[in-house]
């Protein structure tokens, strides 16, 4: 077995006993755009973008949702930034170790977790963000014992390489690896990863991004998308620990209460009449809702279809986003399951009295049918 192979077991086991799903579906490295396709039977997709600094940086100051959002993407308007909640009141469970056996990695049975003092890791989240759409939240993971640790990202390898400019995107690529570099500082490898919980909040996709400001820091910023506009206050994520040397995961699992303060305003469009029905998709397009808030645009497009077809799993929506680019989106069933909802967000942009939806095959890599909306009176 490579070593690619069994720390990808290792990564696997971060969804036993019980745990939501913390793997990746898909793993994109270095890029800031996303087109992701979850239906309602696999929206637990996870998409890891992972960034680290310098790892011989030590600084007092960590780094929030503002500082990840200039290499991830996903921008925030200036005036938003008042809304970032700082001063959280958390709460921490007791923390619990996961013990990976040779039969849990090959799923003959479960892994066991038990009750643990903690003596790894400290962790707090530091930022917290939300609208209707969307929650994003910065967490700070250090190291009790100072100058024993090399934290890595969740899915990071020996093999890969450790950037040697402070800040910049983890790439891969850096001349020296992680397995080198803590060999040569005498350091102890930890994956460091983790999660908002799916099912309190019905996540359909997450992102996570990292920034190491030293070897046994590292600031994780996680940014998710909900199902549908979501009231609930509750929130809670889980932070992992994985030791491949002691085939071990830590979890601690953290609650706060986060609040909307960005508002919301729904705006309904129509299909023009002769874009309306796709005969070659086999689906009619009924309505789209333009979803505003102080922190970004949500386009959804509703749609049914006569008959299922091939296009489910190789066809997306896309439409010009704030910067000019094609964003995509995911595709829903509805809650009646009888129409299917595609969602895309564009960031903070102005959509106007219409606007265009084009459907894109991922597949074949071209545009099939452009749909043209318009703002109901």
């Amino acid at each position: 077995m490579t070593n690619k192979e069994r720390y990808r077991k290792m990564f696997d086991m971060l969804s036993a006993s019980g745990m939501e799903r913390l793997e990746a579906e898909t793993v994109k490295r270095n890029s800031n755009k996303r087109w992701t396709r979850i239906p309602r039977a696999a929206a637990i997709a996870l998409v890891l973008l992972v960034s680290v600094g310098s790892i011989a940086y030590a600084a007092a100051r960590y780094y929030g949702i503002l500082d990840f959002s200039r290499t991830t993407g996903n921008t925030i308007p200036k005036e938003a930034g008042s809304l970032i909640e700082k001063d959280l009141h958390q709460e921490t469970e007791e923390a619990k170790i996961v013990q990976i056996t040779e039969d849990a990695q090959n799923e003959k049975s479960p892994a066991t977790e038990t009750k643990t003092d903690n003596e790894l890791f400290e962790c707090s989240v530091k930022e917290a963000l939300r609208d209707s759409e969307t929650i994003t939240i910065v967490y700070e993971v250090s190291a009790k014992e100072k100058g024993k640790y090399l934290f890595i990202p969740e899915d990071a390898i020996p093999e890969d390489g450790i950037p040697k400019e402070h800040g910049s995107r983890w790439d891969y690529s850096g001349s020296t690896s992680i397995g080198e570099y803590a060999a040569q500082n005498k350091l102890k490898v930890i994956n460091i990863g983790g999660g908002l919980t799916w099912s309190e909040l019905d996540i359909v996709e997450q992102t996570v991004d990292f920034i190491s400001p030293a070897d046994d820091v590292m600031d994780v910023y996680i940014r998710a998308t909900l199902e549908a506009s979501n009231s609930d206050k509750n929130v809670s994520c889980t932070v992992t620990a994985r030791s491949e040397a002691d085939n071990t995961i830590l979890k601690e699992r953290i609650a706060f209460t986060l609040e909307d303060r960005a508002g919301s305003e729904v705006t309904s469009y129509s299909p023009a009449s002769d874009s309306a029905y796709a005969k070659d998709l086999n689906c009619s397009f009924i309505k789209a809702e333009v979803i505003q808030t102080a922190l970004g645009t949500y386009v959804d497009v509703f749609f049914t279809r006569e008959k299922e077809g091939l296009w489910e799993e190789e066809i997306t929506l896309t439409m010009a986003d704030s910067k000019g680019d094609r964003a995509g989106g995911y595709i829903l069933k509805t809650e009646d399951d009888e129409a299917y909802r595609a969602r895309i967000e564009t960031g903070k942009m102005d959509i106007g009295d219409s606007f265009e939806v084009t459907v894109y095959d991922i597949e074949n890599h071209k545009e099939l049918q452009t749909i043209t909306f318009t703002k109901q009176k």
